[in-house]
């Protein structure tokens, strides 16, 4: 074998080793960053219940997307603001925050909820109980905002 052969052999050799030893780059999220990440969807969830649609609007990022449960995915803050022009309110979403987590700039945010909505005048109440979660981003100036959101209820097809 000849020496250059044998040379860089070693040296990959060196370099995997050295990799494998080395200590993982630290993307654990701060304390912080998580209560931030849970103050978003909650803040979010309150503006809905408030029936401040601009204000729940807000919580998203400008390229967001929500897939709702039985309907199309909703791509863009434009699209999800338009999505509240059906509801007439929601007087009651009450939300279990299960696991908030992430790493470096993306966090994650499940959780188990009832929610009461009206849509369209004088229509009954629709009441159901689901899962959610919530995929988030922390932007440039820091804020953590909502990128992703999908959820479904717990009963199946009527």
């Amino acid at each position: 074998m000849s020496n250059i052969r044998r040379n860089a052999k070693i040296s990959i050799v060196l370099v995997v080793t050295a990799l494998a030893c080395a200590p993982p780059a630290n993307l654990d999220l701060t304390l912080e960053d998580l209560e931030a990440a849970q103050a978003t969807v909650e803040g979010y969830v309150q503006a809905v219940v408030d029936g401040v649609w601009d204000e729940a609007t807000a919580y998203f990022s400008d390229d967001a997307v929500r897939l709702p449960m039985n309907a199309p995915a909703e791509r863009g803050k434009a699209t999800i603001r338009e999505h509240f022009q059906v509801v007439d309110s929601v007087p009651d979403w009450t939300v279990h925050v299960v696991e908030v987590d992430g790493s470096g700039d993306v966090a994650y945010v499940t959780m188990y909820f009832t929610i009461t909505a009206y849509f369209g005048r004088g229509a009954d109440p629709f009441t159901y109980t689901g899962k959610q979660l919530a995929v988030l981003s922390r932007q440039q100036d820091g804020r953590w905002l909502i990128v992703t959101d999908i959820w479904n209820g717990d009963a199946g097809p009527a």
